[in-house]
C-alpha cells in the first residue's frame, strides 16, 4: 500500500486540491467586488437629495424645463 509510507509531518501539507479551492475563492471574491462596486455606483447616481449629474440625468425624465423664448 503506498499510502502507509506517509509520516504525520508529511500528512499536514497542502495539496494541489487546496491551491485550486485558493485560486478559485480569489477569483469569486474579484467577481463579486466587481459586481457590487458597479451596482454601488448606479445606487450612488440614483440617490435621492443628490443634485443629478450630467450623465445621470440624461433620459430619464429628470430635466430641467427648458428657459423661456423671450424673443417674441
Amino acid at each position: 500500500m503506498i499510502h502507509a509510507n506517509i509520516t504525520a509531518a508529511e500528512s499536514g501539507k497542502a495539496g494541489p486540491l487546496g491551491l485550486l479551492v485558493l485560486v478559485l475563492l480569489c477569483l469569486a471574491c474579484y467577481l463579486l467586488f466587481k459586481s457590487m462596486s458597479r451596482h454601488l455606483r448606479k445606487v450612488r447616481d440614483e440617490w435621492p437629495g443628490d443634485q443629478p449629474t450630467a450623465h445621470s440625468s440624461e433620459g430619464n425624465g429628470t430635466e430641467p424645463p427648458p428657459p423661456p423664448d423671450t424673443s417674441a
